[in-house]
């Protein structure tokens, strides 16, 4: 029913980011009947004090209800312009960040959290397949984190040999893309054949296939 609510957003408004509360503070003590507090353990911040684009459903407020219309228009791939922060055509992991950085990196972990348990999202790292795979000039490697913590993804020959780093350091829990434009860390472009990408977390290590064409 919540995820209907979710996806359909024809709840109101009100009782959505209330009910996101009651899920957030369940099992709480002392938090009952103030609301203020709810606010600010939920990292809720009025669209004045931020940028109002996040302020999606016009509420003047970017809370809980922004963010779940923003996080499903991302988990399905949307390019409505609405949700794209950053005007990259796509809704992307770019976004997702522009939007948590009005929150602080409590709210932000708890946000991630009840998107995990409420959308039935990966329990473990996940490595999907680039595309578009055979692919010439740049191709998307997209791929989810359960967790924040430290990342590395890279691109190896089919012998092991590495030739670029994509991404290196810590990153936060969710979704993410890179990009790879089929060239070396020397900038070099790289010939045709197959090659490997890599993800490598804390929880271990994630590997596919992909295709160069020249």
């Amino acid at each position: 029913l919540f995820l209907f609510f979710c996806v359909s957003f024809e709840l109101d408004s009100s009782l959505f980011v209330g009910f996101v509360r009651f899920v957030f503070d369940e099992g709480d003590e002392g938090d009952e009947g103030d609301e203020g507090d709810q606010e600010r353990a939920l990292g809720s911040t009025t669209a004045s004090e931020s940028d109002s684009k996040f302020d999606f459903n016009g509420d003047g407020e970017v809370n809980l209800d922004d963010f779940f219309q923003l996080f499903l228009a991302y988990y399905h791939g949307s390019s409505d312009p609405r949700f794209d922060l950053d005007g990259s055509g796509v809704v992307d992991s770019a976004d997702l960040d522009l939007f948590l950085d009005a929150f602080d990196s409590t709210a932000q972990a708890k946000l991630v959290a009840m998107a995990q348990d409420q959308i039935g999202l990966p329990d473990s790292p996940q490595l999907q397949q680039n595309a578009p795979n055979p692919f010439n000039s740049q191709t998307v490697l997209p791929y989810f984190l359960p967790e924040p913590g430290p990342v590395r993804m890279e691109i190896l020959t089919l012998t092991g040999q590495r030739v670029a780093v994509l991404s290196q350091g810590q990153q936060r829990a969710g979704y993410h893309r890179l990009s790879w434009d089929g060239q070396d860390d020397a900038g070099r472009p790289l010939a045709s054949g197959v090659y490997l990408y890599r993800l490598v977390t804390t929880e271990g290590v994630l590997t596919r296939k992909l295709v160069l064409l020249r």
